[in-house]
């Protein structure tokens, strides 16, 4: 019975599409013995959630992997990138001496095919704290479920609707996160004064809830705050755990799909009063480009 082959890896690694095509390289020289690969392309959030639950599975063996991506033989992991390489190599001969180029040209066009792919729009925020850059959140906004209020956001991140009738420029791009719940949410949008005391929506001061339909289940979710029902406007928050007492209260509408690491920053940041003591800002936003 020919062993069956199982990539998993995050998506835009070049290194997951070297170890997918030594598996479709053994697949095509040894059919009796290997079976077609499976091979998973994962964004970072689903990446992190799957290592955690494999930890969880396998236990101590998984405990200090840190790779892009994992290969298994029958289920037993054979390991990341390299040491896959090493067993192609010593078992069957494979060699390859393509650059690493090639292969992050094809993380770039795989990633650039699965957003194309999506019904949900994708922006991003670059993030500074003290006017160092930390680097990137990415968002996923599910505008199939929650089109009035992803249309607002996606607006507020690319500014193109200029300034409002009230004076207010309708931008994300240096505005404020004000207020940092330690261990529930972060939260920013406050385009008007930057304290959390106001905000604009595209629509108007405020706009109505849309839907309740995304659950706070995981850390990552944006949502719209609010000062009661329907009273949405610019203000948005960020999980930093799963909040389900938020469902039914405020409307979530995505989550972040990439830039774990400076969510992580943002919520560690020190604060007084649920303020941040350092200045934490959005120093550029917009429609997620290509890589």
């Amino acid at each position: 019975m020919a062993k069956s082959l199982r990539l998993a890896g995050l998506l835009y690694s070049p290194f997951f599409h070297k170890a997918k095509l030594i598996l479709d390289h053994l697949h095509r020289i040894q059919p009796a013995e290997f079976g077609s690969p499976e091979c998973i392309g994962f964004l970072e959030y689903q990446w992190k959630s799957y290592i955690h639950n494999l930890r969880g599975e396998k236990g101590g063996e998984m405990w200090g992997f840190s790779g892009d991506a994992i290969v298994f033989c029958d289920d037993i992991p054979i390991g990341p990138c390299e040491a896959v390489v090493t067993w192609a190599a010593n078992n069957w001969g494979f060699q390859d001496s393509r650059p690493l180029a090639f292969y992050e040209a094809l993380a770039k066009d795989a990633y650039n095919a699965y957003i194309a792919r999506k019904e949900s729009a994708f922006v991003f925020m670059d993030v500074c704290i003290e006017g160092e850059y930390i680097g990137k959140l990415v968002f996923e906004l599910y505008r199939h479920m929650c089109p009035i209020t992803c249309n607002n956001f996606v607006a507020l991140c690319t500014g193109e609707k200029g300034v409002s009738t009230s004076g207010v420029k309708l931008s994300y791009a240096n505005s404020l996160f004000h207020r940092i719940v330690k261990g529930g949410w972060i939260q920013g949008g406050d385009i008007c004064t930057g304290s959390g005391a106001q905000g604009e929506s595209i629509y108007g001061p405020t706009f109505d809830d849309e839907s309740f339909a995304v659950p706070h289940d995981t850390d990552g979710i944006i949502g719209m705050a609010n000062h009661g029902p329907n009273t949405n406007n610019s203000q948005f928050y960020i999980t930093l755990k799963p909040a389900p007492w938020m469902n039914k209260i405020y409307v979530a509408f995505g989550r972040v799909v990439e830039g774990s690491s400076v969510l992580e920053q943002l919520g560690n940041v020190k604060t007084y009063n649920e303020r941040p003591k350092d200045f934490c800002q959005v120093s550029n936003c917009g429609i997620l480009p290509p890589i």
